[in-house]
């Protein structure tokens, strides 16, 4: 009874925390992997570029690394191009309605100030550079784990239930045997309790699983629809 007390809490609180109704927790441990259905770990990897917060980091570096060129851009010379049209114009040009002047300017005086800001746009590449790959690593090594996590998870639920057929098979074979005699009720009260225990580590197997498999999901990026979506299908941000 406590148990029943417990899921429908935990029920509560799902729908508090999605703001959905009626979900049914118990429906998707269904869509857990097996080994086979997992892939591989490099397309996994390749999911992570899509992540939101890698993305904004290589945005970043793009920016910073423009910054770099625009500030090398600045040592050199500039060029105008002016051009101005008269209404009226005294003197011997009153008849001239229109000029054009190029004029060219050099950053001499200017080169230290320059230097600095170049200086500083580069440190800033490289800073946005390191953090974009120590993410990208860290990433990498999120997403590594959790597969791997995930690919022993499937093999443990596949033995889970190998041995939870197997305790039972033997926990009817002592059924057999106790009526006629052969072994005594302690034995197939032995042989019951292994059965309910194997049941249980396979329903734990399952939930660990389904738990793990949700995490690598969000290692890469990948969000679940819900239920109220018109697709029910995994998306990218």
């Amino acid at each position: 009874e406590a148990a029943r007390v417990t899921a429908q809490n935990a029920k509560t609180a799902l729908q508090l925390l999605t703001g959905v109704e009626g979900v049914n927790p118990k429906s998707t441990l269904e869509t857990v992997p097996t080994s086979a259905k997992l892939g591989t770990l490099n397309e996994w990897i390749q999911k992570m570029e899509s992540r939101p917060d890698l993305k904004s980091l290589e945005k970043s570096m793009t920016a910073a690394q423009e910054g770099v060129s625009i500030a090398k851009g600045a040592h050199w010379p500039s060029f105008d191009l002016n051009g101005n049209y008269y209404f009226t114009r005294p003197g011997v040009l009153n008849e001239v309605k229109w000029d054009v002047g190029l004029s060219m300017t050099f950053p001499i005086f200017q080169g230290g100030a320059l230097s600095s800001q170049t200086d500083q746009a580069i440190a800033t590449h490289r800073q946005s550079e390191l953090a974009y790959f120590k993410a990208k690593r860290l990433a990498t090594e999120q997403v590594q784990t959790l597969f791997a996590l995930v690919q022993s998870h499937a093999k443990q639920l596949a033995n889970h239930a190998t041995a939870v057929q197997a305790w039972e098979k033997s926990y009817e074979a002592n059924r057999r045997d106790f009526r006629l005699g052969i072994v005594n009720n302690l034995e197939v009260l032995q042989s019951l309790t292994a059965a309910q225990l194997s049941r249980r580590n396979l329903a734990r197997s399952k939930v660990q699983l389904h738990l793990d498999y949700q995490r690598l999901k969000a290692s890469v990026g990948m969000r679940p629809q819900l239920p109220s979506d018109s697709t029910g299908s995994e998306t990218q941000p």
